[in-house]
């Protein structure tokens, strides 16, 4: 109801052009029959992608329709490219119909002047999305205002916009409906008194619960994405569940539960989940724990400096518990974009450190966060709309509770049938609980060969903790896609794919025994692993070998990323049981994707890997070094196929392909 009253009152936006729809002589309908774009237009970089719209634009100088199609779709380029100038002038010249969402909604974005001119753009282009029955639409556009509406501390109509989100958020859109309630347990958390931080720990964990079955389905289903999109949720409900405990609830036990978890995973969030492990740790007084998750974060940073920032804080507050020398002047060099949540946690932590020379500065740090962030929010905003009072009746309006979505489901199923004839109902029930009693007896059936699958589903490698083949598969396909996408706009990313082949490592077996081997392959992994980014991706492929998966810039950077990790091995003897040290080396196989010039075309993963298997098979001949393979002849993934069947120095002498080594280089 509060959503309804604030569109009631928001100043319609006026697109120039919406009233003249009817003049012109086709509709969005019209638009939308054309036959669809190729859609490798958007692999292409935005600058090609760019030129190739304005030239369309000019070969359909007398079709409108054509125009139309090819003007919003520069719009759109231009406006995710950076150029929002550029894309308004578009806007203006060309604007969109009523219907034509999205291209409303780029123009807003590149028009808009000011927070509320902005929201009540984007609640109108909401309200007529819902009207047209487009209701994805309607809720991606509303949790964008939503979350701008949390930001800017317009609390109530954040709530009351997420209500209206929840309501129509259609039931399979699964995605956009754990977007909106992971939104609303944010704001709980850190608007909310204790009894609401629970409530979002609540939903946090319902959504974690639900995640974790409909996991179990995509895997025994195969369904990648959808196991991707399942473990992800899990992964930042634990996160934010940690982070309440640390911040606002200051419970560090049942915080490093959840952060264990994630340092455990060695996924998303783990250079986060250590950071904050170590204040909780410091906080219960566990020095030896705090050493612990410092020394397993080692060099790694957070690639965003913000986060940066203020993780490295956490880090010093950490050591300062029990090194009185240990400087935090980290935390007084925090990023102005850092949010105010962790900036007052940040500074209250100093200011209790009485006695301190800290403490003052701390608690002048509060002051003029106080006077020059909080109170202009609290003076722009009604402060009844901030209390915790409207905040319990916000929620016992609103009632976002994780059954929402039950009985909103509920609601559609139900509407649904009073348009059925009581037959078709009857037939529906029965169908469905002849395929639910089938699933149940195929389930009692399979249980113990389930068992078994499930012991073969890890992910992880026993002995070395890394990921293994498994976990490549579900992760490779991320990362090619992130390179696709991050291609369409900026040609300036690339991967690295490397295969780590330790040398003679039968010897090593043979000569000191397979538990000095087992030592080897553990400080070889820990190793890499200590030197590389959070972003990359490290697996123990099998026996001696491993995969690593790095995103870099330049093909330079691909060959000084191979040679550093090859001396890093060797730079330290290996420690091995009940012997000498000994010197370890490695030969690395090494490929780049996009392995063509033309990033249209794509090499499947399985056929990189084989290809630095090629790299690395020549490089064993000699040893401790890098094999880098380049297309040369070979101009079309069709070919990559048969280039597997030859040997490398025939496919070289062809000039197929050429080839890279740092021995040519010693």
């Amino acid at each position: 109801m509060q959503f309804l009253t604030i569109i009631l009152f928001v100043a319609i936006f006026s697109v120039p052009g919406w009233s003249e729809d009817n003049k012109r002589a086709f509709s969005y309908d019209d638009v939308k029959a054309l036959k669809d774009v190729d859609a490798t237009v958007w692999d292409w970089s935005a600058d090609k992608r760019i030129a190739w719209i304005k030239e369309q634009i000019d070969i359909a100088a007398n079709n409108e329709i054509e125009r139309y199609r090819y003007q919003r779709m520069l719009s759109g380029s231009l406006f995710f490219s950076g150029d929002a100038e550029a894309s308004k002038s578009i806007c203006l010249g060309v604007p969109p119909f009523k219907d034509d969402f999205y291209y409303r909604s780029w123009c807003v974005e590149a028009n808009h002047t000011d927070h509320q001119s902005y929201i009540e753009s984007k609640l109108e282009i909401a309200m007529d999305a819902e009207t047209a029955e487009r209701f994805n639409v309607a809720v991606e556009i509303l949790l964008d205002a939503g979350w701008r509406q949390s930001q800017s501390g317009d609390i109530a109509a954040a709530f009351a916009v997420y209500e209206k989100a929840l309501s129509i958020a259609p039931k399979e859109n699964r995605e956009l409906t754990y977007l909106a309630m992971f939104n609303l347990a944010t704001m709980y958390i850190v608007h909310g008194d204790e009894a609401l931080i629970n409530k979002g720990l609540t939903l946090l964990d319902n959504i974690k619960k639900e995640n974790k079955e409909l996991l179990a389905k995509a895997r025994l289903e195969n369904n990648k994405e959808s196991e991707a999109m399942n473990m992800s949720n899990i992964l930042l409900a634990d996160f934010n569940s940690g982070i309440a405990h640390t911040l606002h609830l200051y419970s560090y036990h049942k915080a490093l539960e959840h952060f264990d978890r994630l340092i455990e995973q060695r996924q998303e969030y783990e250079l986060e989940a250590l950071s904050f492990a170590s204040i909780a740790a410091a906080e219960l007084n566990q020095p030896e724990r705090v050493e612990k998750y410092l020394a397993q974060l080692g060099e790694r940073k957070s690639a965003d400096k913000v986060v940066e920032g203020y993780l490295t804080c956490y880090r010093d507050l950490a050591k300062r518990k029990f090194e009185i020398n240990q400087s935090i002047q980290s935390c007084f060099n925090l990023d102005p974009n850092t949010t105010t949540e962790v900036t007052v946690d940040i500074y209250k932590r100093i200011s209790s450190m009485q006695g301190s020379p800290e403490e003052v500065q701390g608690l002048r740090e509060i002051y003029n966060l106080f006077v020059n962030t909080i109170e202009p929010e609290l003076k722009k905003k009604s402060s009844l709309a901030a209390s915790n009072v409207e905040l319990k009746r916000l929620e016992t309006e609103t009632q976002l509770k994780s059954e929402i979505l039950e009985k909103e489901r509920a609601l559609l199923t139900a509407t649904a049938s009073e348009k059925d004839t009581q037959q078709k109902l009857f037939v529906a029930i029965f169908l469905a609980l002849l395929l639910f009693l089938a699933l149940i007896f195929m389930q009692l059936r399979q249980k113990r060969k389930l068992a078994e699958q499930f012991k073969q589903m890890s992910l992880k490698d026993g002995l070395t903790k890394l990921g293994n083949r498994r976990y490549f598969e579900h992760n490779i396909v991320r990362e090619l896609a992130y390179i696709k996408r991050h291609h369409k706009f900026d040609h300036t990313s690339m991967l690295g794919l490397y295969i780590f082949d330790i040398d003679h490592f039968k010897k090593i077996n043979d000569r000191y025994g397979h538990d000095a081997g087992d030592a080897v392959l553990i400080e070889f992994s820990d190793r890499i692993n200590l030197s590389i980014r959070e972003t990359d991706l490290l697996i123990r492929w099998g026996g001696e070998e491993f995969v690593f998966v790095a995103r870099v810039k330049t093909e330079q950077e691909i060959l000084d990323l191979a040679k550093r990790l090859g001396d890093m091995i060797k730079s330290e003897p290996f420690e091995i049981p009940n012997h000498n040290p000994i010197t370890v080396t490695c030969t690395i196989g090494v490929v780049k994707f996009p392995f063509f010039e033309d990033e249209s075309l794509i090499v499947p993963w399985q056929q990189l890997v084989s290809l630095a298997d090629m790299a690395l098979y020549h490089g064993k001949q000699k040893r401790d070094g890098w094999v880098l393979i380049e297309p040369d002849k070979i101009s079309h993934p069709d070919q990559v196929g048969m280039l597997l069947t030859k040997p490398l120095q025939e496919a070289v002498d062809e000039q197929l392909i050429s080839i890279k080594t740092s021995f040519d280089q010693s």
